[in-house]
């Protein structure tokens, strides 16, 4: 019974320190670092392996359509940001051909004013046989890039 009574007590004061109100009533950036962009998975469903987001695909006669984000880690900008991305040399799948990408005009992706994202989408038609799209962010404007989600990767079979 003592224990469930500590419990609850460093539970309750826990609850009431651990929510600060700013003194102001402003919203604080938390983030007060370089601005950084990355990859991120839109909806969970990308494996990191080797600082690489990564997914496997089954590709069907229909073609089938994914998606990835690229993320500002910072405060949201009055300006576009561009952003340079590449495809890898390790990077098989023809362009074209076995899968197209909307929102990329030639090798930049914009992330519009006060947005922190844009969101890259594929569609992927049927290979036969196994083929890799992999695609790194190069630079953009006044950002530094993430160490730990430069890159991200679709397997396809």
């Amino acid at each position: 019974m003592k224990k469930t009574i500590y419990f609850l007590i460093l539970n309750y004061m826990i609850l009431l320190t651990a929510c600060e109100k700013d003194p102001m009533g402003k919203t604080r950036t938390v983030y007060s670092g370089d601005p950084v962009i990355e990859f991120a998975s839109p909806n969970g469903s990308f494996a990191v392996s080797g600082g690489v987001l990564t997914k496997s695909i089954t590709t069907t006669t229909t073609p089938k359509t994914d998606s990835i984000r690229i993320q500002l880690v910072a405060t949201q900008r009055s300006t576009p940001t561009n952003i340079t991305i590449t495809q890898e040399p390790a990077t098989t799948a023809i362009l074209g051909t076995d899968y197209l990408m909307t929102n990329v005009t030639g090798n930049i992706v914009t992330i519009l004013p006060y947005s922190s994202w844009v969101t890259i989408y594929f569609q992927i038609n049927k290979v036969s046989t196994p083929k890799v799209i992999k695609i790194s962010l190069v630079n953009g404007d006044n950002v530094k890039l993430s160490e730990n989600y430069k890159s991200m990767q679709l397997n396809l079979k």
